[in-house]
């Protein structure tokens, strides 16, 4: 593995029983995407509200960024 990448948590696993696959973990959203699109949704919502509330207590957050931000809010909520 190069360096800079990600080692699996399994990797130890996989080099001890190289017949185990050898996979990067699944991130839960990844997977909530497509289990649950309307938590998922919500959830990220939340998120995208969250970052932009401490951008703009941090006064970080440019009218460009903050149009960006709002139009992806839409098109999750659409």
């Amino acid at each position: 593995m190069q360096a800079g990448q990600h080692t699996p948590p399994n990797a130890d696993a996989h080099r001890a029983n190289p017949r185990q696959p050898f996979r990067f973990q699944q991130g839960t959203d990844s997977l909530m995407r497509y289990r649950d699109p309307a938590a998922f949704r919500a959830q990220r919502i939340a998120q995208i509200e969250a970052h932009i509330a401490r951008q703009k207590s941090a006064g970080t957050l440019s009218p460009a960024r903050r149009a960006y931000l709002e139009r992806k809010i839409a098109l999750l909520r659409a």
